[in-house]
């Protein structure tokens, strides 16, 4: 749905002040304009397109695959923003790395959540969802994440995660006129095994499904309200972009040899920019071109492409790892 139309500052998108051309097709979603630099830390030829209000934007490569890295603010509101004027623009992936706070007890701070669903205590997503529809990611990046996550050997948990409106809603429920609908509610999402309070991802997940992107969250606990603690900013940026393995998921994927076919564990987002045009096209075989290998693409699904090498005759259980 990216030819979906919105309020544009002559080619521009009205908020992000982004054209197309301005980004990648993958692009990484902080809250926080601040720390849009020290991930663009970790591109080749990261060049700052836009800053606009809470939408700063960097484009660069990482080991020659293009990925942009986009602020959204705080909150829901401006998320939903965000994520509608990229998908305007050409975004097919899209993925919260972010904060939050632990809700159960073996969510401690500077472990990481990958959430495969959100509670949907917000009011943005109703505007384009009904209640009852769920909050869910892309499966292929929830497979991304937890991979990334195990090679860095971090501690993580995967599970459902908790979106909010009001940061002192969360933090001072006592002092709200509706303290007892905001306790009462907390201690179920705590008794229903929510594993961490944010403000952003339900929304991405919804508004996600709607414009038929990509979709993802790796989510740092930052504080833990019970036990009063919280990680330092440096630490934080050590968990999110170091320990997280979170570089990892642009690494070329194995594949694994089976009688007569190969098949390459990779998702359309995650295929080398220079043989995406050949893979998107996935209505017929085609031939991939390599310097050291042919292959004929058989079938594509969303999680598995199966591809044949001609010169292959005999099975074989070795890996392969493809430098495309």
């Amino acid at each position: 749905m990216t030819e979906k139309k919105s309020m544009l500052d002559g080619e521009k998108q009205y908020h992000i002040q982004l054209k197309e051309g301005d980004i990648a097709d993958f692009v990484i979603l902080p809250g926080d304009p601040g720390r849009v630099d020290f991930i663009a830390e970790h591109f080749d030829d990261a060049k700052e397109i836009a800053f606009n209000r809470e939408y700063k934007t960097v484009t660069g490569t990482y080991k020659g695959r293009p990925v942009s890295v986009t602020s959204t603010g705080i909150g829901c509101p401006s998320a939903a923003i965000a994520i509608e004027e990229l998908a305007n623009i050409g975004a097919k992936t899209l993925v919260r790395l972010g904060t939050s706070g632990a809700m159960q007890d073996q969510t401690r701070i500077g472990d990481l959540v990958i959430a495969n669903g959100a509670v949907r205590q917000e009011g943005t997503s109703l505007q384009y969802m009904p209640i009852e529809f769920p909050a869910v990611p892309s499966s292929e990046m929830v497979s991304a994440l937890e991979s990334a996550a195990v090679e860095s050997k971090s501690n993580y948990h995967i599970g459902v995660v908790q979106s909010k409106d009001s940061f002192y809603g969360q933090h001072d429920p006592n002092s709200m006129p509706v303290s007892y609908e905001l306790n009462q509610k907390w201690d179920a999402w705590v008794k229903g095994g929510v594993l961490c309070s944010e403000m952003e991802v339900s929304t991405l997940f919804v508004v996600g499904s709607y414009r038929k992107v990509s979709t993802g969250a790796l989510l740092v606990i930052y504080g833990d309200q019970k036990r009063q603690q919280a990680l330092s900013k440096e630490d934080y940026l050590e968990s999110i972009l170091i320990r997280s393995g979170f570089n990892r998921i642009f690494k070329p994927r194995y594949i694994n040899s089976i009688p007569n076919a190969l098949s390459l564990s990779l998702t359309p987002s995650f295929v080398p920019p220079e043989i995406m045009a050949i893979l998107y096209p996935a209505s017929k075989a085609a031939f991939i071109a390599n310097p050291s290998l042919t292959f004929i693409v058989l079938n594509i699904s969303p999680l598995v492409v199966i591809v044949k090498d001609p010169s292959v005759n005999t099975p074989s259980t070795s890996k392969m790892k493809v430098s495309i």
